[in-house]
């Protein structure tokens, strides 16, 4: 008859659980054993090894070589005048004939000094350098006051005693009540009218004035000043592209409105910021955007997107205004193409938004704020998952340092006077540290020499710190540094695996030893003959009705039985219990051999009942006194068990008055060495794991006569001494 349906189906759902149980629990332990795996269990190692130890693999490296502190007014500025891979110095300042002057140094020494009238403007780059005309040299180029007239001054540094501009009057600023009125800047070089030679382009901008805040570019070949319009609020950076590839630049004008004038006729109020491009003849490109509010700020920048070029502005505030900043992409003809909300940063300090450099085809952004974790945006405005040093008030400045081809940027981070330079994909920091300053503004200038590493000079107000920054070559070594130390990490987990196998074998031998030895120590503590011999003592005694003697003689047999079958799977247990055994051991001897010996324990008080001892050790050598040294005397025999403390240890001492040893042989009642072999072993096995060993000493005792007296048989335990299961802990 067969099963039910519903039985069936029961079983086999048993089955399947059963079975996927199974395998749930084979790929648990496979997991189990993957983890454990040595290769597995190196790499969190090696990982945290690779991170504490100290960054020598880092890609670049920066190297100081020296440190200058200038006086005030002056700049030591550098520059390859004359393209042959090698910077030359300049020195550039106020002299003591209350003007100006440049002095150009090259490797040999200086070269000459050029004398010029006014002052340069304090905290402002005060020259530039380039080939305006395409000669091969580069001309510097210079910007003074004196009193309400702007100057300029050119020099070719191969024509000692000439210039090629000589304090030059550009304009008169009569409104001007000092020279710190007036925020001053040199752009660029550019080309702007297309007759081959480039311009000077620079600003102007009042503080509490009106007028200039302008735009300006010096024309060399006509001997000419153009002029943008007035632009409203104070003027801030620049960028400057030929964006719209007409062989002619245009230049994006970053500004800010503080608020310092309130007059409704001018045509743009400092209340207000600007998306504000000017084209080569700067004029406005488009009518300026208007972003109003005091303390708002616009930050306009040319970028690339899609073979296309575009204007990224960052409307952007401080504390005082709560507006929301926004980023936004406007075309050339300033038609608003998208915008992107900061919600979190309203009422921040200001965050200026730079393009950093990149090979991509579209442009990336950093997002840096006053203070804070600056982020990297892409162009679409998402978060990128760099993640930058933390900036502190401090100007971004881009440079090629190694002279690869793309720019590095520098910034200050939020640890003292420390600065950060990072690759242009934000990535191989290199830290270094300035002079205490608040909020720095660095002067950055290249550092050319033939067959040298790339170097810089990078001045903080009046500090100039010259430095090398190129490739680490160690930066490769890396790989395989990190694989040895895995290597390494793996191998010594292998060799600590291998000894611990080794370990566990010889546990497993010993234990395996300690077992034979314990079935030997057992057979040897019931030994037969001792065994019938006892029985037929008080089998005799009972049979004489001895009743009290045969009962005592049947109680001290059974604690022997009870004591070595309880201690049949220890090698050590308490020198109480030891001595209980030989006691009640000796106590049925002496009724066998009817009073052929006596015997007397003794312990010192000061030693613990409960000290450990080796199994055996004292009724070992008890019974091979009695058996070969005082049964063979006939008669007045004495044995004598002493437990004493000594200064570094116990000593254990078992001494008879016999026939000795060398009679026993003779008599041929030697013993077969079987109890003494397993105590003897007992004594190797323990002494493996314990520096100080146990020892036994055998010693023969004559008489006056120099007869033997007998035997006395010592063992010392160590202060210490480790028993395996019973005081391992106190190691």
């Amino acid at each position: 008859m067969g099963l039910p349906p519903d039985c069936k189906i029961m079983i086999f759902t048993l089955y399947l659980s059963g079975y996927f149980y199974g395998m749930r629990k084979s790929r648990y332990n496979k997991l189990i054993l993957l983890l454990l795996h040595p290769a597995v269990l190196a790499l969190p190692v090696a990982l945290t090894i690779i991170l504490i130890v100290p960054d020598i693999f880092s890609k670049y490296t920066l190297t100081p070589l020296s440190e200058r502190i200038l006086e005030p007014r002056t700049d030591f500025e550098y520059a390859d005048l004359d393209h042959d891979g090698t910077s030359e110095m300049f020195y550039i300042g106020d002299n003591t004939k209350n003007g100006s002057d440049v002095a150009v140094y090259n490797k040999s020494g200086p070269l000459y000094q050029w004398d010029f009238s006014g002052r340069f403007i304090e905290s402002f780059r005060k020259s530039i350098t380039g080939d305006t005309d395409s000669n091969g040299f580069d001309e510097i180029y210079a910007f003074t006051f004196l009193g309400d007239s702007f100057l300029l001054n050119g020099i070719d540094f191969r024509y000692k005693g000439s210039f090629i501009i000589n304090d030059r009057f550009l304009m008169r600023l009569p409104e001007a009540k000092n020279e710190k009125d007036y925020g001053f800047g040199i752009i660029a070089l550019a080309e702007l009218n297309g007759d081959g030679r480039k311009e000077i382009v620079f600003y102007l901008s009042s503080g509490y004035e009106t007028r200039p805040r302008r735009v300006f570019a010096y024309d060399l070949n006509n001997d000419s000043l153009l002029s943008s319009p007035e632009l409203g609020g104070h003027i801030g950076d620049f960028d400057i592209e030929d964006a719209d590839n007409d062989g002619k630049a245009e230049i994006a004008v970053s500004n800010y409105g503080p608020g310092n004038i309130t007059d409704p006729s001018l045509p743009m109020q400092d209340t207000c910021a600007y998306v504000l491009i000017l084209d080569n003849n700067l004029q406005f490109l488009f009518p300026p955007v208007g972003f109003p509010g005091r303390y708002n700020g616009i930050g306009n920048q040319f970028v690339k997107e899609n073979g296309k070029w575009r204007i990224l502005s960052h409307w952007g505030n401080d504390s005082r205004n709560k507006t929301i900043q926004s980023l936004r992409i406007y075309d050339l003809n300033g038609i608003l193409l998208r915008k992107h909300n900061l919600p979190e940063y309203t009422g921040k300090d200001v965050y200026i938004a730079r393009v950093l450099p990149s090979n991509d085809k579209n442009f990336r952004l950093l997002l840096s704020p006053a203070v804070g974790q600056p982020i990297v945006l892409n162009s679409k405005f998402s978060q990128l998952k760099d993640q930058p040093p933390f900036c502190s008030y401090s100007d971004v400045v881009f440079a090629d340092l190694d002279r690869n081809g793309t720019e590095e940027i520098i910034y200050r981070t939020n640890q003292p006077d420390q600065w950060v330079i990072l690759s242009h994909h934000i990535g191989n920091p290199v830290y270094f540290k300035t002079e205490n300053t608040a909020h720095p503004t660095p002067k950055l200038y290249p550092v050319l020499g033939k067959h040298q590493k790339p170097g810089f000079c990078f001045q903080v107000n009046n500090h100039q710190y010259l430095m090398e920054y190129a490739f680490n070559p160690m930066y490769y070594l890396q790989y395989p540094v990190y694989t040895g130390i895995y290597l390494l990490i793996l191998g010594f987990i292998l060799l600590v695996r291998r000894i611990q196998r080794l370990q566990i074998q010889k546990k497993y031998e010993a234990e395996k030893k300690m077992a034979e030895l314990q079935l030997l120590s057992l057979r040897n503590q019931m030994d037969p003959h001792f065994t019938f011999n006892v029985l037929n003592t008080i089998g005799s005694a009972i049979l004489q009705k001895r009743n009290d003697e045969s009962y005592d003689l049947l109680m001290k047999f059974s604690k022997l039985i009870r004591t070595t079958i309880n201690s049949a799977r220890v090698i050590c247990r308490p020198l109480q219990e030891e001595l209980d055994f030989v006691k009640n051991y000796l106590d049925l001897q002496h009724v066998r051999h009817e009073g052929l010996f006596s015997y007397t324990i003794h312990l010192d008080a000061d030693i613990s009942s409960r000290q450990p001892v080796p199994k055996m050790i004292l009724q070992t050598y008890v019974e091979n006194s009695l058996r070969h040294g005082v049964v063979p005397r006939k008669s007045d025999g004495k044995i004598q068990i002493m437990v004493s403390r000594e200064e570094k240890g116990i000593r254990l001492m078992v001494e008879d008055n016999g026939i000795g040893r060398q009679q026993a042989k003779v008599n041929g009642t030697v013993s077969t060495g079987v109890g003494l072999s397993i105590i003897g072993q007992y004594y190797t096995l323990l002494n493996r794991d314990n520096e100080q060993p146990i020892t036994e000493t055998f010693t023969d005792l004559y008489d006056t006569e120099g007869k033997a007296a007998g035997t006395r048989v010592e063992v010392f335990i160590p202060e210490g001494f480790v028993f395996p299961g019973v005081n391992e802990g106190g190691r």
